[in-house]
């Protein structure tokens, strides 16, 4: 196992967090210092291109998961031969209370990447980076889109239309801090990239046989 940690110059201090826990367990990791703020896109690829690893998860620095996490997604992802698997999200507010879970009940423990990409097309499922753990292939070079909000949607529906296929976790082991105030729940300049991502979705389904 490999842990790669991004300091991406925010305003927070997740990564004393983060490097005291690892200290205090003896566990060895990569610290990474961007130039200046660059967005979660930039984040994950610059964390991305420093992993030897055949199996990548990315986790977000306001959020949680249940402590099997890791193991559930890579035994349902080995077990079914998948090029990702995916967990349910559990959305909680600041003093961790659940607020709702994003997806329906998982219907089948497996299944196509164009299947998978039309749930998330639709809405039946989330294209966020952090509840998966993809297999290293399957994400290219430089997979998140840099610079702009929303980043992780667009790439989400790529990699499912080039995908075999989807392990699906019914368990909602990842746990997605809701709080006011966050680009996805105020009207911003940053709103404003749904637009590249609905064309950046556009030219996909125009090249696929979706």
């Amino acid at each position: 196992d490999e842990i790669v940690l991004v300091d991406d110059r925010g305003d927070d201090d997740s990564v004393g967090i983060a490097t005291a826990t690892l200290d205090g367990q003896g566990r060895s990791y990569i610290l990474l210092t961007q130039p200046h703020n660059k967005g979660l896109g930039a984040a994950r690829n610059t964390g991305l291109a420093a992993l030897a690893t055949d199996l990548v998860w990315f986790l977000d620095s306001d959020d949680q998961v249940d402590a099997e996490f890791v193991e559930t997604l890579v035994d349902a992802l080995e077990a079914a031969d998948a090029d990702f698997a995916v967990t349910r999200t559990r959305r909680v507010d600041e003093a961790g209370n659940t607020l709702q879970i994003d997806e329906e009940h998982v219907r089948a423990p497996v299944v196509t990447g164009t299947h998978y990409a039309r749930e998330l097309i639709s809405g039946g499922a989330k294209g966020y980076a952090c509840t998966k753990m993809f297999r290293r292939e399957v994400l290219g070079a430089r997979p998140w889109a840099e610079g702009q909000a929303y980043e992780d949607i667009g790439t989400s529906v790529r990699i499912a239309l080039s995908s075999r296929r989807v392990a699906m976790v019914d368990r909602p082991l990842y746990h997605y801090l809701y709080r006011e105030g966050s680009i996805s729940t105020t009207l911003s300049p940053a709103t404003l990239d749904l637009f590249t991502v609905e064309d950046d979705i556009r030219k996909l389904l125009c090249e696929s046989s979706l």
